[in-house]
């Protein structure tokens, strides 16, 4: 999509100045853009996407959800981390539990 194209823009071409715009669109209804936005603002290192991120955890599909861990894995504290095991429970896809347990460590 179109937006797709951008926001890869946006990150291939370091245009932090865009960051407002990416955010309007971490809710975006479609999740392959969720899910580049969130790398967007990972790779640009956007401080403070991990507790936006966390609070929208628990709602999102597997994909968004693995790239919400890389993103906390690099931006993020060991608080952050246990925010996120307090959320997730065993019974999670296992998937998720492990990258968790990997990152958290």
């Amino acid at each position: 999509s179109v937006i797709i194209f951008s926001v890869r823009m946006i990150q291939v071409y370091n245009q932090f100045e865009s960051i407002p715009a990416l955010l309007v669109l971490i809710d975006h209804a479609d999740e392959n853009v969720r899910l580049n936005v969130i790398r967007a603002l990972r790779k640009l290192s956007y401080e403070t996407l991990p507790e936006l991120i966390i609070e929208r955890f628990k709602n999102e599909q597997i994909s968004v959800q693995k790239e919400m861990l890389l993103a906390i894995h690099v931006l993020g504290s060991k608080d952050n981390f246990v925010q996120l095991q307090a959320m997730v429970h065993q019974e999670e896809n296992p998937e998720i539990v492990v990258m968790l347990h990997k990152y958290s460590n």
